[in-house]
């Protein structure tokens, strides 16, 4: 006699793996940190990072992103829009906003 979890039958029927998604709070700004809109920050099924935004809100293709739970900054590409949801590519690994705001600060001293 095999024994199997009480869950297996489920997840033997399952089309694709449950969609567990966070959502959090988030900032857009242009490459100049100039601010653009706040946003909805969401996991895509695909490991990719969806978007809510504010439909009436104008965007660069690309801009930054700051994710006010993980205390991060990634430069991102916007790869599809509709309507108020955005689906965005980061171009670079996310770092520490702190991090990110003394790099900032050191770049608009030196200008």
């Amino acid at each position: 006699m095999s024994l199997r979890p009480a869950s297996a039958p489920f997840r033997a029927n399952q089309l694709r793996p449950a969609n567990r998604s966070r959502m959090r709070g988030g900032r857009l700004t242009d490459l100049d940190c100039k601010p653009l809109a706040d946003c909805t920050i969401y996991d895509l099924m695909d490991g990719g990072v969806g978007l809510l935004v504010d439909p009436q809100v104008v965007l660069p293709t690309r801009l930054l992103l700051h994710d006010d739970l993980e205390h991060t900054v990634a430069e991102c590409r916007i790869q599809w829009r509709q309507d108020r949801q955005l689906a965005i590519a980061l171009e670079a690994m996310p770092i520490s906003a702190s991090l990110f705001e003394v790099e900032a600060r050191a770049l608009r001293q030196s200008d």
